[in-house]
């Protein structure tokens, strides 16, 4: 279940920098963002991509895991 998470977040910070949100530089900084927001303590590194989809199928699973990990209600 955490790869998915793992990909999950990777596929958004993809997305981020691919329309200009956020630069390169700051992939760091947002991934820890991320996994301090979702209680995740350690990153497994993957080669995953952001492959065109919206908005709400990148945040679907991270809004899941959140959910079912009584991070948000």
């Amino acid at each position: 279940m955490l790869f998915v998470i793992y990909s999950a977040v990777q596929k958004l910070i993809n997305y981020a920098i691919e329309k200009n949100l956020i630069s390169s530089l700051d992939e760091y900084v947002v991934r820890n963002q991320l996994m301090e927001a979702l209680g995740l303590t350690e990153w497994k590194e993957n080669e995953t991509k952001y492959e065109n989809e919206s908005v709400d199928d990148l945040l679907l699973p991270l809004v899941d895991y959140a959910c079912q990990n009584e991070v948000i209600a």
